[in-house]
């Protein structure tokens, strides 16, 4: 179990460097890393850093209902906004976290892939 999270936080990071930095296309991103991290639905995935939550409401229609998408952000004002989108969205299948310098918080082993 634990060789295949590393193989899948490996894979994470290698898609991250291919990815453009300026410009960035979410749905194509979230494409790419549901293909490489094999997301579907009931899949439970984690985005660390979430900014404006592009990726994370992607992330949340490709798991569907079934899954889960755990969305986390330092940033207070971020986070306000990424609360209001899963509200918004009425998308019960996000959990927004405040995540700290020293870590996540997320829950312990509570994802396929991140």
């Amino acid at each position: 179990m634990k060789t295949k999270r590393s193989l899948l936080l490996i894979a994470l990071l290698f898609s991250t460097l291919a990815l453009p930095v300026c410009g960035q296309d979410y749905q194509a991103e979230s494409a790419l890393l549901s293909q490489l991290l094999h997301w579907h639905s009931g899949s439970i995935v984690a985005e660390i850093g979430a900014g404006a939550g592009e990726m994370t409401l992607d992330a949340a229609q490709r798991v569907g209902r079934a899954g889960h998408v755990y969305s986390t952000e330092v940033n207070t004002e971020k986070i306000a906004h990424l609360k209001e989108l899963a509200d918004e969205e009425k998308n019960h299948n996000i959990t927004v976290l405040e995540g700290a310098q020293s870590g996540t918080n997320l829950p312990p082993e509570c994802c396929d892939s991140i």
